[in-house]
């Protein structure tokens, strides 16, 4: 395995039951049961769990005309990411959307070299969040 493969990732796990999203961080395998406050589990008395390996930040898609993928907390940072990177005000009709986790392992940025790679390679290379992970300028 690739030992870059869980850089800028964390790993989080779900209610079976309600489905939210727990981080039980560097809690013990053999601490079991795991409790939601909804009453189902996150961790199973038999030590199933449910989980997922995501972005340790969340990814927008902005659409100002051309598309910018920023890795950023919020709205507001990633705003003040696109005003750094290209020294202007995002106009307010610009369309701000997260992307969806589908779309962020899927390969659809072409690299220099001419190769396809994920949001997800992009994101592990990256060294500083916030940040501008790719741009498609018409």
């Amino acid at each position: 395995m690739n030992e870059n493969f869980m850089r800028n990732m964390k790993v989080v796990n779900y209610c079976w039951t309600c489905h939210k999203v727990h981080n039980i961080g560097d809690r013990h395998p053999s601490e079991k049961p795991i409790m939601c406050e909804c009453g189902g589990y996150v961790v199973t008395p038999s030590g199933k769990v449910q989980f997922a390996i995501l972005p340790v930040t969340s990814v927008f898609k902005v659409d100002d005309g051309e598309r910018h993928w920023i890795a950023a907390k919020d709205v507001d940072e990633v705003r003040t990411v696109y005003n750094a990177v290209y020294d202007e005000t995002l106009e307010d009709d610009a369309v701000i959307e997260p992307v969806a986790l589908d779309v962020l392992r899927h390969p659809f940025i072409s690299t220099e070299e001419g190769r396809k790679v994920s949001l997800i390679d992009i994101i592990r290379d990256q060294n500083d969040f916030p940040a501008l992970l790719a741009s498609s300028v018409w």
